[in-house]
């Protein structure tokens, strides 16, 4: 039995997302069950309480109507992603920036940068610390399912990018494409591995899951990142074939521009779980929607982002899924359109793969050259 780490995690913790949250808690988790001591790294500022309105202009008194309506919701859904951070996950002290890590770096053996876009070259430019770069010396770097979020680095990045990964003693990519790009610009061994959510059970996900009151007892969900003609078309269809009331998860103030039974707006990451876990069909344009709903053996319809499908594409291409996205064929096989036996046989292969590679770098004496 290996002596017990001292882990830190880096990655995108706090933002009141549900995907940010669980992938975090998961990732934890899964590190703490190797038998190590696995924090998170409270890196960045935290959410504010919501405002009903801070801006001037008279444009905006729409949107303030809104937030005063909705007050209440907006209050109840920040309590409960404050609750669970406070319940679920075991952070280090604050760090406001990159200044403060340098001032007083964390003394951990292992430093982890987690999973989710951290390494999207359209959102930031590459920030060191997303790269591990702080810590002791001596302490083994892994990157476990860092996303780019894109097919392609672009040319100018490339190089930057050689670099700051050099430090890094263990690679790994969420996306099969990720793989492949990170290989070809570090000439280094690159391993897929899957989204931290998947490697915890079905089951384990379950004992923390709190469904909503007062939900019909059988229910279409819609938790859409983007509002999209294609989202609204497949709610309209999708709902006449199934005769279900629709149930929308809102994360903004605005009222749905589809018909709904209930829009909740109040959901905290467990409520999500419990949304999730009940519903009886799911229509989705989130990855982590995606993820839950396959993690909970739903049948589920993902319309097209506009922008963010690369990760979507590549994980619906590995699970065989891609029909999932395409309406025509999904109308014709309703209400089943998922074979989750097939489904689940290749992620199988795919999580003990990873947490495999998890075991492995961080019980890896070997330091980062």
């Amino acid at each position: 039995m290996p002596n017990m780490s001292q882990i830190a995690i880096i990655t995108l913790h706090s933002p009141h997302n549900f995907g940010a949250m669980l992938q975090a808690y998961a990732l934890q988790t899964a590190i703490a069950s190797l038998g190590h001591n696995a924090e998170i790294l409270d890196y960045g500022s935290h959410p504010q309480a919501p405002e009903i309105f801070n801006r001037s202009d008279l444009k905006a008194l729409p949107h303030a109507f809104l937030c005063f309506v909705h007050r209440k919701a907006r209050y109840k859904r920040f309590e409960r992603f404050a609750a669970f951070a406070d319940q679920h996950m075991k952070l280090t002290r604050h760090y406001t920036d990159r200044n403060s890590l340098r001032e007083h770096p964390p003394q951990h053996d292992v430093l982890v940068c987690g999973s989710d876009q951290i390494w999207n070259p359209t959102h930031h430019d590459f920030q060191p610390e997303f790269f591990l770069h702080f810590g002791q010396d001596t302490a083994r770097r892994i990157a476990y399912a860092p996303s780019f979020g894109v097919a392609e680095i672009p040319g100018d990045k490339q190089q930057p990018l050689a670099r700051v990964t050099r430090s890094i003693g263990h690679l790994s990519c969420r996306e099969t494409s990720g793989v492949k790009v990170l290989e070809n610009i570090t000439g280094r061994h690159v391993t897929h591995v899957c989204d931290p959510t998947l490697l915890l059970t079905a089951e384990t996900w379950l004992s923390i899951a709190k469904a909503p009151q007062d939900l019909p007892g059988k229910y279409i969900l819609v938790y859409a990142l983007e509002n999209s003609p294609a989202l609204r078309e497949a709610v309209a269809k999708i709902t006449i074939t199934l005769s279900l009331p629709v149930v929308c998860i809102q994360v903004n103030v605005r009222n749905p521009d589809f018909p709904c039974t209930r829009v909740i707006r109040d959901a905290g990451p467990r409520e999500f779980l419990g949304l999730v876990a009940n519903a009886s069909y799911i229509i989705t344009n989130s990855f982590h929607g995606c993820v839950f709903s396959i993690l909970f053996q739903k049948q589920f319809f993902s319309p097209l982002h506009g922008k963010l499908n690369e990760r979507m594409r590549d994980f619906f291409s590995f699970t065989g899924l891609t029909d999932c996205q395409d309406l025509a064929v999904t109308l014709k096989s309703l209400p089943r359109q998922i074979d989750y036996e097939a489904v689940h046989s290749i992620l199988n292969g795919l999580i003990t793969n990873s947490k495999e590679y998890l075991k492995n770098a961080i019980e890896d004496d070997a330091k980062a050259a």
